[in-house]
């Protein structure tokens, strides 16, 4: 349990990090001390209390492969499966909207598999190295340094 920097007595319940100069310092509050400070605290809705605020007709006919229902999401905030996205697509959009300040789509992500597909050659993984050494990305650069000595081995094992 972390105590309140400035109380010293009561749980902190909101954590902050201010970097001045570079350099990175921690700070921990309780509510009431928080509070004091003038530090703003707010809490976000789950998808099952947006989900509940929506006003919305439950047509509990409607069940996903699964088994889930529309109902069985308001309830939890949880779906059954990834189909039920597709099922309750149209229910869902305006909750995912709201709670992502009205975006719906991702963008400006990529994401790199640990397991190297066949699409992939040594030039290009080479490259994304190069990216990942210069940016000092050093995980990543591990991922991709094993990823084509993997390539290489397997080029160097296949039959000509």
């Amino acid at each position: 349990m972390i105590l309140c920097d400035k109380c010293k007595a009561k749980e902190a319940v909101m954590h902050r990090i201010i970097i001045t100069n570079g350099k990175k310092h921690a700070q921990h509050f309780c509510l009431e001390c928080a509070a004091q400070a003038g530090i703003m605290m707010f809490k976000l809705p789950s998808f099952a209390e947006l989900a509940a605020s929506e006003q919305m007709s439950d047509n509990s006919s409607l069940k996903c492969v699964c088994g889930h229902t529309f109902s069985d999401f308001k309830k939890t905030g949880m779906l059954g499966c990834t189909e039920c996205y597709n099922t309750f697509s149209e229910k869902l959009l305006p909750i995912i909207s709201s709670a992502q300040l009205g975006r719906t789509q991702q963008k400006n992500r990529s994401f790199t598999s640990s397991v190297p597909n066949e699409s992939e050659d040594v030039v290009s993984l080479q490259k994304l190295l190069d990216e990942a050494v210069a940016t000092e990305n050093y995980e990543e650069a591990v991922i991709l340094r094993d990823k084509i000595r993997a390539l290489s081995r397997d080029k160097q094992e296949e039959p000509k």
